[in-house]
């Protein structure tokens, strides 16, 4: 099921996602366990082995963790066995929680999983995931992920879970489409005939929502009434100007600019592909 939803943004501009598949979030939450998995078992194995040694290395020398056992090398390697057994589940407990919340805090609604099956969070008005939505989904995953529980997205209007509803986020695509004639030809427009020069620090300020209304701005320039057009234009650059902390150009060079960043991202864009 491909459902679209569509969002509008400040400047009146109308943008859309389509919503990820119940199939490929699977997949990614997956893809995400088995790297969960993987360390943890790591983790564990490596805190078995270090407590062992230091148990039997350091023996007589450790005070008694119970007062009715002896001194015994053996018997303090089992103790710290036990301790190191501990801490791995507890790790194994929380890993998911920390796991999960960093991966979609630094990586701007992703994990790993997520990643490689190109889907992303975002707010339900179309805006990049906030810290709040991260801890909240993060927070209902103990019970989201109880398999009973897993049909909630499957009959739910837009494949949310819990989480996603209480944190009000959608699960979208992230999947490049194949690029469109304007898409193509900012992407190999040279960059020194740019007037504007945009790096890769000042892109990433940018939020997805962002260009997709300069894009569909700059597909729809000589098609809409100037008037309406010169005021989006201002809202839109004036508001991404101040996202890369660059000044905003005179009205004259709006339509220069939106081009201009909009190759340079999507030069970005596909070198990141390749």
């Amino acid at each position: 099921m491909n459902h679209q939803v569509a969002f509008e943004t400040p400047e009146n501009i109308h943008v859309s996602y389509r919503l990820a598949g119940v199939g490929t979030r699977f997949v990614a939450w997956f893809v995400d366990q088995l790297i969960l998995t993987a360390f943890c078992i790591l983790f564990a194995i490596v805190s078995l082995i270090v407590g062992a040694s230091l148990g039997w290395s350091l023996g007589g020398w450790l005070p008694k963790l119970d007062p009715k056992t002896s001194s015994d090398p053996a018997e303090n390697a089992r103790q710290i066995v036990l301790i190191a057994g501990g801490v791995s589940m507890a790790v194994w407990s929380l890993g998911g929680f920390v796991y999960f919340g960093l991966s979609e805090l630094i990586l701007r609604g992703q994990t790993i999983g997520k990643r490689l099956m190109r889907i992303r969070v975002v707010n339900t008005d179309g805006f990049s995931l906030h810290p709040a939505g991260v801890l909240v989904r993060t927070i209902f995953r103990l019970i989201d992920q109880l398999p009973v529980l897993w049909i909630v997205p499957v009959i739910t209007k837009q494949q949310q879970r819990f989480g996603d509803m209480t944190a009000r986020t959608l699960v979208v695509s992230d999947e490049t489409t194949e690029l469109s004639p304007l898409r193509e030809a900012l992407a190999n427009h040279p960059p020194a005939e740019s007037r504007f020069r945009f790096d890769a620090t000042m892109l990433k300020k940018c939020r997805s929502i962002d260009f997709e209304a300069a894009e569909q701005l700059v597909e729809r320039w000589n098609t809409l009434a100037e008037p309406l057009r010169d005021t989006v234009a201002e809202k839109i650059v004036t508001a991404i100007a101040g996202r890369v902390g660059t000044e905003a150009p005179p009205p004259a060079e709006q339509r220069a600019f939106l081009i201009d960043l909009l190759a340079a991202e999507f030069r970005r864009q596909s070198r990141s592909l390749g």
